[in-house]
């Protein structure tokens, strides 16, 4: 004998007990009593067997494994009870009434002590559920699609273009003009930024230029304005929608105990939970027979937090009634899921369900709830100074074109030794009234004579 170590069933001569054919003796040709659960959505037992998505998780992957043993399931009701359907289940699997129930069982210190319980399929972590904090307004958040630095840029491009637009108008400004009226150059800007302001915040073009020069800034702006505008609005609504940061009204479970409230837990886990939390004594814990009894407490005010399962979290907080709930902390405690099942049934089913392991992920997938709560995955970022390069060089290159036509007439009105005018209606204008006033000279001359 070696010291510190021992023999194992299987060194002694038990090495094939768990083999496949093992298993098969167990189960095959044999009827099994079982009792479903409605456990959405691991067993729905008011289906029908054609329907089209299937009998639930554990339904579906229990009756494979019956199917491959040819086994025989006969499906009866649970004897008379009172609270919790699970712990019915396991009571009727130990007094020999049922082989075993399709569902989701905690495998309790209690539950062991009376039943066994086949492979464990999976382990269930325990997390406090509490309430969501109530959002806080923000009277700010118009400016939120746009970095401060981008709001401090467009606010820069609108004056400067107000001030190039006055530039290129000054030269047409008189009676005729449909602006700039002022007597000097700083009434003369003030004027043409309030215009840009009103255009920008309009989604238009405030501005009626009449020089070619200010038509083509005038132009510039315009684009500059349903670009940015478009950008703004489309950004917002993904900040409308985008799901913000949520916190819970408490932070663990000994927030909520040391606040003086209550915690609400199913009544089979409190004797683990206590085993885990051996200072928070009963007067301080709701006991409850369901997840939705559990949320129900929650949103009455009667508990502050609930202990729930990961598998539980899962479906209940998908549903809309309890999206303003939200899971907190680490885990609080682990509990291991299983079923039920009598000595007979127990090495037969727990081979099928250890090799098994495709069809579990499979299954997992097909039954996966539907997020009623469900928000978009990422918050959307705030448009920066580089998401705007390029309206911002489009207008930069419309601006310089209209600049470019200014010098250009300019240049070429002095080439050819005549006055610069800004606006050549005006030109036609005045030429015209040149004439009738050559014409009414010519005819008071020859009245003289």
């Amino acid at each position: 004998q070696l010291p510190g170590l021992a023999f194992s069933y299987a060194t002694c001569g038990y090495i094939n007990a768990f083999n496949s054919y093992a298993a098969a003796a167990d189960l095959q040709g044999t009827t099994i009593r079982v009792h479903a659960l409605d456990e959405p959505p691991m067993s729905y037992p008011s289906r029908s067997e054609d329907h089209p998505i299937g009998r639930g998780w554990v339904w579906d992957l229990y009756t494979q494994i019956f199917k491959s043993a040819a086994v025989e399931p006969r499906y009866q009701d649970l004897l008379p009870y009172s609270g919790s359907a699970w712990d019915a289940c396991v009571h009727d699997v130990a007094l020999g009434q049922l082989d075993t129930c399709m569902g989701t069982f905690w495998e309790t210190s209690e539950r062991r002590e009376i039943v066994d319980f086949v492979t464990p399929f999976t382990a269930d972590n325990f997390y406090l559920v509490v309430m969501q904090k109530p959002s806080e307004k923000d009277l700010w958040s118009i400016l939120v699609p746009f970095a401060p630095e981008l709001w401090v840029c467009i606010f820069a491009v609108i004056v400067c273009i107000a001030g190039i637009i006055y530039f290129l108008e000054k030269a047409a400004e008189g009676p005729d003009h449909p602006h700039f009226h002022g007597e000097n150059c700083i009434e003369g800007t003030v004027e043409s930024t309030y215009l840009a302001c009103v255009g920008f915040w309009s989604a238009g073009v405030a501005h009626e230029s009449v020089t070619p020069g200010g038509r083509m800034v005038t132009l510039a702006f315009g684009i500059f304005v349903i670009l940015t505008l478009a950008g703004y609005t489309a950004n917002l609504a993904n900040f409308i929608l985008a799901t913000k940061d949520l916190e819970g009204l408490y932070e663990d479970v000994d927030d909520v105990v040391s606040s003086g409230q209550k915690l609400c837990m199913w009544s089979s886990t409190y004797s683990t939970f206590v085993d885990h939390r051996p200072t928070i004594s009963l007067s301080s814990v709701l006991l409850v027979t369901s997840s939705e009894q559990a949320m129900d407490e929650l949103e009455a005010g009667n508990c502050a937090g609930v202990v729930s399962s990961e598998i539980e979290n899962e479906r209940i907080l998908k549903l809309k009634a309890n999206c303003n709930k939200i899971v907190v902390g680490s885990p609080v405690m682990t509990l291991m899921l299983s079923q039920p099942v009598t000595a007979q049934f127990s090495r037969g089913l727990s081979y099928g369900l250890v090799n098994s392991g495709s069809e579990k992920a499979a299954l997992a997938l097909k039954y996966q709830n539907q997020d009623e709560c469900a928000q978009p995955e990422a918050a959307p970022t705030k448009f920066d100074i580089d998401n705007f390069y390029g309206t911002l060089i489009i207008t930069i290159v419309a601006t310089c074109l209209g600049l470019t036509i200014r010098i250009v007439r300019c240049s070429y009105a002095r080439y050819h030794g005549k006055d610069f005018v800004a606006d050549p209606n005006a030109a036609s204008n005045d030429d015209a009234a040149q004439e009738e006033a050559r014409g009414v000279d010519e005819q008071q001359r020859q009245e003289t004579f």
